[in-house]
């Protein structure tokens, strides 16, 4: 059992002897006796000491569960399960809309801004939801009308379902990326830059030489990302819980694209995160006109991390749309062996994305050149401090009976070692 746990035991036995204490003076219309003053300071010195204990432990253990959390599933939380199965997304953009947020909405937005101010983070909006009801991420534009297009398939006579994840998931995440939640202030990762070397005693009374071990740290802080969306009062109004769905699905496909992108391209200034492909130590095929795309490419990728000592065996490859089209022809000797077969290069998996840069001019190769990727995805740090923060506004597309839905979150992305991908920014696919 938490240390936590027996020490508010011992608390309500303490505050349930006490309220006995008070009840009786009451009930007899009198004050304390010498004795009972004594006894009701001794309650109240033990409740202050025990609340001071509570918070150290809970502290401990929140602390403990983070960092055991990192890259694995967050501990089942009953409060969030039942708040989860309750609260309607859909209802709270209604009540930010009228006359504000009651019951289990109102409660999950309390949730969420103690999340945020323990992060250093104020939010703005008038719905949130904290990042301990979900693990992913939220946004995209686009625009749902009750009556027509996508939007009326949404408003049925009767739903029973409820919305379960409120964020999609994240293109990396689904690669192997380490996911870390629960942060407050920036994060510092301690990380050993150069392993050190041992050496042989030239001597049996030789003395042992300095391993010269290198290290340094990989450092987080919360960066913003957002992205509006709009839909029809009416939507909303009518709304039941499958709307909840297509709302959280419509608000999730920007922000996620978005970090997605930033994770493989991310230009490591202006706010946006460094991406694997400009990070440093990543071992970088490049050609002046292009790098022309064949068994020996493909195979060099894999020699370049396994000489940096990063081959772990969870890697995966990921292809541009039209270099996966390529490479899905190609053999590695004419006519025999396949270079990918069933989805698998050299017993790798690979996956496709729309956000490696594809048909970009390189030299002599005009417009034919794409990205491809190698690598294990848990050295790529995906760090939340906080779920999503929605400003619901009714009033700048009201004359259109519309409302402007605006998703902000903070977040951040590093990798551990660049050593561990490898990269082909220019191969040549037509």
């Amino acid at each position: 059992m938490k240390q936590s746990t027996t020490q508010k035991a011992l608390r309500a036995k303490k505050v349930d002897t006490l309220e006995s204490l008070v009840a009786v003076c009451e009930m007899e219309s009198r004050g304390f006796s010498e004795e009972e003053s004594k006894q009701v300071d001794a309650l109240n010195a033990d409740i202050a000491e025990l609340d001071a204990k509570i918070e150290r432990s809970e502290s401990t253990e929140n602390n403990i569960a983070r960092m055991a959390n990192v890259g694995g599933s967050a501990p089942v939380d009953t409060e969030v399960v039942k708040a989860k199965e309750h609260f309607s997304l859909s209802r709270a953009m209604a009540g930010a809309m009228g006359s504000g947020l009651t019951g289990v909405e109102a409660e999950v937005f309390q949730e969420a801004q103690k999340e945020a101010r323990a992060a250093g983070i104020q939010l703005s909006g008038n719905v949130a939801i904290p990042q301990s009801m979900f693990t992913r991420a939220v946004g995209n534009p686009g625009e749902l009308s009750a009556v027509s297009g996508e939007g009326s398939d949404f408003v049925p006579t009767e739903h029973k379902d409820f919305i379960d994840a409120l964020q999609p998931e994240l293109m990396i995440e689904k690669l192997g990326a380490t996911s870390i939640t629960g942060v407050t202030g920036n994060l510092d990762i301690p990380r050993v830059s150069a392993a050190g070397v041992a050496q042989w005693a030239a001597a049996e009374t030789s003395a042992s030489q300095d391993s010269n071990i290198a290290t340094d740290t990989v450092s987080l802080s919360p960066k913003r990302i957002g992205a509006f969306t709009t839909y029809t009062k009416q939507l909303l109004t009518q709304g039941v819980p499958s709307v909840d769905r297509i709302i959280a699905d419509d608000l999730g496909r920007a922000i996620r694209n978005a970090v997605d992108a930033a994770a493989f391209n991310g230009a490591g200034s202006s706010g946006v995160p460094q991406g694997i492909f400009g990070e440093t130590g990543v071992n970088n095929q490049g050609h002046t006109n292009g790098t022309t795309l064949d068994a020996d490419a493909v195979i060099k990728m894999l020699a370049d991390v396994a000489a940096d000592n990063g081959l772990t065996g969870n890697e995966k490859f990921v292809l541009a749309p039209a270099v996966y089209a390529k490479l899905a022809t190609l053999a590695q000797v004419s006519n025999v062996s396949p270079i990918m077969l069933n989805d698998l290069i050299m017993g790798y998996g690979v996956e496709m994305s729309t956000h490696l840069n594809q048909n970009v001019t390189k030299g002599t190769s005009s417009n034919n050149t794409g990205q491809m990727l190698f690598g294990d995805f848990s050295n790529l740090l995906v760090c939340r401090w906080t779920g999503v923060d929605l400003m619901v506004d009714p009033y700048s597309l009201g004359g259109s009976a519309q409302v402007k839905v605006i998703a902000n979150q903070w977040l951040d992305l590093a990798v551990r070692h660049g050593e561990h991908f490898a990269t082909i920014s220019d191969a040549i696919h037509g």
